[in-house]
């Protein structure tokens, strides 16, 4: 009898402890998701600078970068006048780098939550910032004057050489409009829901009385609603990202105007990490409810 009784308070325990790990991975599972989305928000909204400890991958020390940059949608390559800006564009912002020398620039054509970005506009709207941020590149030829002013400076003369090959090219191919606002506002539905989830489950923990039905009904509605709602955001992103590439490769009036297109690869590893976190978060949480029946 007593061996039979100890058998079942060891039993008792283990269960305990394995609905204590799934509480905690459905938790942290779900938190990880939170982060993916945070992560893909802020990508290039804001610049970071890198010393000469920063990665391999940046030759030059103390340049400036967008920031997550490696988190962009899409990335290509583009001629201005003879400088050839990389641009990104993210969830929530549009712009590039431009490296020249030892030094760089990283600039913005826009950068707010919910932007459509639209061709040929958009790009307009980089070119602008582009020239008040990295103008010099437009002129060439220069020559310093055998003239000295007063002030001890030589005078310096160049040729204004704007050429807007590439903006004119944007501007006789088709049209596109891809907006961000769906995918962006599922994203926040996820992240109110998540927000949800645990709060109730911080009542729940803080209040001396058991669960109520009420509680229960509404976790298990949450954890039916977060994975639908994830799922619908990375298939919207994914499918905005997937078309933005597929234009620029494939529309013949941008043949040579835009070349090293690539869909980002860790930009999708971020997105469909953060499902794969959603999913296994609520199948955690569902399981725990149904080990607890």
């Amino acid at each position: 009898m007593a061996s039979d009784e100890q058998q079942s308070r060891r039993g008792t325990r283990r269960r305990r402890r394995f609905l204590s790990v799934l509480a905690y991975a459905s938790c942290s599972l779900h938190l990880v998701a939170v982060a993916c989305i945070i992560l893909l928000a802020v990508a290039g909204t804001a610049y970071t600078s890198w010393g000469s400890q920063g990665p391999a991958s940046f030759a030059h020390a103390g340049e400036e970068t967008l920031l997550y940059r490696e988190f962009a949608l899409v990335q290509f390559t583009s001629n201005i006048s003879g400088s050839t800006p990389t641009l990104y564009w993210f969830l929530d912002a549009f712009g590039w780098e431009y490296f020249y020398g030892s030094d760089a620039s990283a600039g913005q054509a826009y950068s707010g939550a919910g932007h459509t970005l639209h061709f040929p506009d958009s790009m307009n709207e980089f070119l602008s910032a582009y020239n008040a941020t990295v103008g010099f590149t437009m002129w060439e030829n220069c020559t310093f004057d055998t003239n000295v002013t007063q002030d001890g400076r030589s005078q310096m003369t160049c040729d204004f050489n704007y050429d807007n090959k590439t903006i004119a090219g944007f501007g006789a191919a088709p049209s596109l409009s891809v907006p961000t606002a769906p995918a962006f506002a599922f994203y926040m539905l996820v992240l109110g829901l998540v927000a949800v989830r645990l709060l109730i489950e911080l009542i729940r923990f803080f209040r001396a009385s058991g669960p109520s039905r009420i509680d229960e009904g509404t976790l298990l509605a949450v954890h039916a609603l977060v994975p639908g709602a994830h799922l619908i955001a990375a298939a919207c992103v994914t499918s905005a990202a997937a078309r933005t590439a597929s234009y620029l490769r494939d529309t013949p009036e941008l043949t040579g105007l835009a070349w090293g297109v690539s869909l980002g690869s860790r930009f999708l590893e971020l997105v469909w990490l953060g499902f794969l976190a959603t999913v296994l978060g609520s199948i955690a949480r569902v399981s725990l409810w149904w080990l607890k029946r």
